[in-house]
């Protein structure tokens, strides 16, 4: 419970806690020391359990359980560089109960069960799922890791497959790899179509790709074709997110200096 120290007072300071559903202050005083968090602020970061390979620059997504009783999702880390500086080819999977809005519980990182066709890092991982794409059922998710350094090149290479019950995948194959090879490059997934942006090479860029879903079997792309737009700055390694039909890629290393505080934005 928090309210202000004293009439007129705009700040809020903690007073108690309480678990029942109502309480009664009789003037007790507050703690200046404990205030509300702000509107978009992070509670306490709490350690999960460790993945059984360390790694560096790998590449991740998440999807849902196929059955949600109980709701469950499953988190995907998939290649990067070990300790010595070697790339990866290896898959792991941690399992998350999600017990209330505000409570998850996870298991222990496993092995996916599957690897990727070529060991590598900085690659990019896309989740397919009826939230965003028409091709696929409800209930439905495929994962698609993309893209990469390998210890001699960047690479196109893309491997797929459709997340089962309990997080395991069937129908895994390499798919039609993107062209040109990217690396450290940003990515989302909407619409029934695939997205990668800069990063050619492994090197600054400000061109994207898409390949378009649907084919026979679903896993295949029809195409990856070059984006008609391109960034407003070349970029590799930068930051990138989505939030419903905006999406923006932050920062990076361009093609004029090792890092930016630049941001492009866009919708689908």
């Amino acid at each position: 419970v928090y309210r202000s120290p004293a009439a007129g007072d705009t700040t809020l300071e903690w007073v108690a806690d309480t678990v029942d559903t109502s309480f009664f202050d009789d003037g007790l005083a507050t703690d200046p020391s404990l205030t509300p968090l702000p509107a978009g602020a992070l509670g306490e970061w709490i350690a999960l359990p460790e993945m059984a390979s360390a790694r560096s620059s790998p590449c991740a997504s998440w999807t849902a359980d196929p059955e949600p009783d109980p709701v469950r999702v499953h988190l995907f880390v998939a290649g990067g560089l070990d300790e010595s500086g070697e790339p990866l080819d290896s898959v792991e999977r941690l399992d998350i109960t999600i017990v209330t809005a505000g409570e998850h519980e996870t298991d222990t990182w496993v092995d996916a069960g599957v690897t990727l066709t070529e060991a590598r890092s900085q690659c990019g991982a896309w989740t397919v799922d009826s939230t965003r794409h028409s091709v696929v059922d409800e209930g439905e998710a495929w994962l698609y890791f993309g893209g990469g350094l390998t210890d001699t090149r960047a690479v196109g290479t893309v491997d797929a497959g459709r997340v089962e019950v309990g997080g395991v995948f069937s129908e895994w194959d390499e798919i039609d790899s993107m062209s040109p090879a990217r690396a450290g490059f940003g990515v989302t997934s909407a619409s029934d179509f695939l997205y990668g942006f800069g990063g050619q090479q492994g090197a600054p860029s400000t061109g994207g790709v898409s390949g378009e879903l649907g084919e026979e079997p679903m896993s295949d792309v029809r195409n990856w074709n070059s984006l008609g737009v391109s960034l407003t700055e070349a970029r590799y390694l930068a930051g990138s997110a989505q939030e419903s039909a905006v999406v923006v890629q932050a920062g990076g290393e361009t093609d004029s200096a090792s890092a930016t505080r630049s941001t492009d934005v866009t919708r689908w």
